[in-house]
Protein backbone atom coordinates (compact mmCIF):
# COMPACT_ATOMS: atom_id res chain seq x y z
CA UNK A 1 0.00 0.00 0.00
CA UNK A 2 1.17 3.28 -0.77
CA UNK A 3 0.84 6.68 0.86
CA UNK A 4 -1.67 8.00 -0.63
CA UNK A 5 -3.61 4.63 -0.23
CA UNK A 6 -3.31 5.07 3.60
CA UNK A 7 -4.23 8.63 3.84
CA UNK A 8 -7.38 7.62 1.70
CA UNK A 9 -8.35 4.88 4.05
CA UNK A 10 -7.61 6.59 6.85
CA UNK A 11 -10.01 9.16 6.17
CA UNK A 12 -12.42 6.20 5.33
CA UNK A 13 -12.44 5.23 1.50
CA UNK A 14 -12.84 2.81 0.71
CA UNK A 15 -11.08 0.64 -2.46
CA UNK A 16 -14.29 -0.88 -4.15
CA UNK A 17 -12.36 -1.56 -7.71
CA UNK A 18 -9.34 -2.31 -9.40
CA UNK A 19 -8.49 -1.50 -12.99
CA UNK A 20 -6.72 -1.47 -15.82
CA UNK A 21 -5.68 1.77 -17.32
CA UNK A 22 -4.28 2.46 -21.01
CA UNK A 23 -2.66 4.68 -23.72
CA UNK A 24 -1.82 5.26 -27.06
CA UNK A 25 -0.37 8.02 -29.74
CA UNK A 26 -3.35 9.93 -31.26
CA UNK A 27 -1.29 9.76 -34.67
CA UNK A 28 -2.47 6.17 -34.70
CA UNK A 29 -5.88 6.48 -34.13
CA UNK A 30 -8.33 6.06 -37.29
CA UNK A 31 -12.04 7.04 -38.11
CA UNK A 32 -14.82 4.52 -37.11
CA UNK A 33 -18.43 5.11 -39.01
CA UNK A 34 -21.22 4.33 -36.66
CA UNK A 35 -23.21 1.39 -37.65
CA UNK A 36 -26.11 1.82 -40.10
CA UNK A 37 -28.91 3.11 -38.37
CA UNK A 38 -27.30 4.81 -35.59
CA UNK A 39 -25.54 8.39 -35.39
CA UNK A 40 -23.10 9.61 -33.19
CA UNK A 41 -22.61 13.63 -32.30
CA UNK A 42 -20.80 15.77 -30.35
CA UNK A 43 -23.00 17.46 -27.47
CA UNK A 44 -23.67 21.16 -28.20
CA UNK A 45 -26.29 22.23 -25.76
CA UNK A 46 -26.74 22.08 -22.03
CA UNK A 47 -29.33 19.27 -22.66
CA UNK A 48 -27.38 16.99 -25.06
CA UNK A 49 -24.41 17.38 -21.89
CA UNK A 50 -27.02 16.99 -19.25
CA UNK A 51 -28.52 13.52 -21.38
CA UNK A 52 -24.81 12.30 -22.16
CA UNK A 53 -24.24 12.44 -18.35
CA UNK A 54 -27.29 11.10 -16.81
CA UNK A 55 -29.55 8.66 -16.76
CA UNK A 56 -29.69 4.39 -17.57
CA UNK A 57 -25.66 4.34 -17.67
CA UNK A 58 -25.37 4.58 -14.16
CA UNK A 59 -27.77 1.64 -13.05
CA UNK A 60 -26.38 -1.24 -10.80
CA UNK A 61 -23.32 1.31 -10.16
CA UNK A 62 -24.21 4.52 -8.94
CA UNK A 63 -28.09 5.12 -7.38
CA UNK A 64 -29.92 8.19 -7.57
CA UNK A 65 -28.36 10.38 -5.06
CA UNK A 66 -24.89 9.61 -5.74
CA UNK A 67 -25.26 10.42 -9.28
CA UNK A 68 -26.82 13.93 -7.99
CA UNK A 69 -24.21 14.45 -5.73
CA UNK A 70 -21.35 13.31 -8.39
CA UNK A 71 -22.99 15.57 -11.13
CA UNK A 72 -25.02 18.42 -9.25
CA UNK A 73 -24.90 20.40 -12.50
CA UNK A 74 -23.41 18.57 -15.46
CA UNK A 75 -23.88 22.03 -18.23
CA UNK A 76 -21.74 23.75 -15.28
CA UNK A 77 -19.18 20.96 -15.18
CA UNK A 78 -19.13 20.71 -19.25
CA UNK A 79 -18.26 24.63 -19.69
CA UNK A 80 -15.21 24.30 -16.84
CA UNK A 81 -12.39 23.07 -18.24
CA UNK A 82 -11.00 21.30 -21.81
CA UNK A 83 -14.10 18.73 -21.84
CA UNK A 84 -16.55 16.81 -24.76
CA UNK A 85 -19.17 14.81 -24.74
CA UNK A 86 -20.30 12.53 -27.24
CA UNK A 87 -23.82 10.61 -27.48
CA UNK A 88 -24.31 8.09 -30.02
CA UNK A 89 -28.52 7.72 -30.47
CA UNK A 90 -30.79 5.07 -32.51
CA UNK A 91 -34.01 6.76 -34.06
CA UNK A 92 -33.67 9.90 -31.55
CA UNK A 93 -33.17 7.68 -28.66
CA UNK A 94 -29.73 8.14 -26.56
CA UNK A 95 -27.97 4.48 -26.76
CA UNK A 96 -24.25 5.19 -25.87
CA UNK A 97 -21.87 8.09 -24.49
CA UNK A 98 -18.39 8.75 -24.25
CA UNK A 99 -16.67 12.23 -23.32
CA UNK A 100 -13.17 13.49 -23.18
CA UNK A 101 -10.76 15.89 -20.65
CA UNK A 102 -8.25 17.11 -21.97
CA UNK A 103 -5.42 18.35 -20.23
CA UNK A 104 -1.96 19.83 -21.99
CA UNK A 105 -1.10 17.49 -24.62
CA UNK A 106 -3.10 14.46 -23.15
CA UNK A 107 -6.90 13.65 -23.77
CA UNK A 108 -8.63 11.10 -21.52
CA UNK A 109 -11.81 9.61 -22.01
CA UNK A 110 -14.22 8.45 -20.10
CA UNK A 111 -18.02 7.60 -19.72
CA UNK A 112 -17.84 5.20 -22.50
CA UNK A 113 -21.32 3.14 -22.37
CA UNK A 114 -23.37 1.56 -24.57
CA UNK A 115 -26.73 -0.06 -23.78
CA UNK A 116 -27.09 -3.52 -23.79
CA UNK A 117 -29.43 -4.73 -26.80
CA UNK A 118 -27.05 -1.72 -28.81
CA UNK A 119 -23.40 -3.52 -27.72
CA UNK A 120 -21.10 -5.32 -30.04
CA UNK A 121 -22.35 -3.36 -33.20
CA UNK A 122 -19.04 -0.57 -33.75
CA UNK A 123 -21.27 1.78 -31.80
CA UNK A 124 -18.52 2.29 -29.16
CA UNK A 125 -15.44 2.34 -31.71
CA UNK A 126 -17.13 5.07 -33.37
CA UNK A 127 -17.99 6.88 -30.32
CA UNK A 128 -14.28 6.44 -29.47
CA UNK A 129 -12.80 7.31 -32.44
CA UNK A 130 -14.47 10.56 -32.64
CA UNK A 131 -13.22 11.97 -29.51
CA UNK A 132 -9.55 10.88 -30.29
CA UNK A 133 -10.06 12.47 -33.68
CA UNK A 134 -11.55 16.05 -32.45
CA UNK A 135 -9.15 15.78 -29.77
CA UNK A 136 -6.12 15.19 -32.51
CA UNK A 137 -7.02 17.83 -34.22
CA UNK A 138 -7.28 20.53 -31.50
CA UNK A 139 -3.84 19.73 -30.87
CA UNK A 140 -3.47 16.73 -28.53
CA UNK A 141 -0.60 14.04 -28.93
CA UNK A 142 -1.78 10.81 -25.96
CA UNK A 143 -4.66 9.67 -25.32
CA UNK A 144 -5.47 7.46 -21.85
CA UNK A 145 -8.74 5.53 -20.69
CA UNK A 146 -9.26 3.73 -17.73
CA UNK A 147 -11.65 0.78 -18.31
CA UNK A 148 -13.39 -1.96 -16.94
CA UNK A 149 -12.12 -5.63 -17.39
CA UNK A 150 -15.35 -6.05 -19.84
CA UNK A 151 -14.08 -3.15 -22.20
CA UNK A 152 -10.73 -3.29 -22.18
CA UNK A 153 -10.81 -4.83 -25.32
CA UNK A 154 -12.65 -2.46 -27.42
CA UNK A 155 -9.63 0.10 -26.07
CA UNK A 156 -7.04 -2.94 -26.89
CA UNK A 157 -8.50 -3.39 -30.30
CA UNK A 158 -7.97 0.33 -31.15
CA UNK A 159 -4.27 0.49 -30.37
CA UNK A 160 -4.66 1.37 -26.66
CA UNK A 161 -2.16 -0.35 -24.63
CA UNK A 162 -2.12 -1.26 -20.86
CA UNK A 163 0.59 0.52 -18.59
CA UNK A 164 -1.06 0.14 -15.44
CA UNK A 165 -3.70 -0.57 -12.94
CA UNK A 166 -6.08 1.92 -11.22
CA UNK A 167 -8.07 1.58 -7.67
CA UNK A 168 -11.01 3.23 -7.50
CA UNK A 169 -12.20 4.40 -3.94
CA UNK A 170 -15.70 5.34 -2.71
CA UNK A 171 -16.07 7.92 0.43
CA UNK A 172 -17.41 7.09 3.47
CA UNK A 173 -20.87 7.21 3.67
Amino acid sequence: MDDAEAVLQAAGFAAIDELPAFWMPLSEVTAWAAPDGYEVVRAVTDDEVVECLLGDRWAGYMDDAEVARTFPDPAAMARVGDRSFYLGRRQGQLVATGQTISIGGVVGTYGMWTAEPHRRRGLGNAILARGLLDARAEGKEIASIQASEMGAGIYQRAGFRKFCNYRIFRPPM
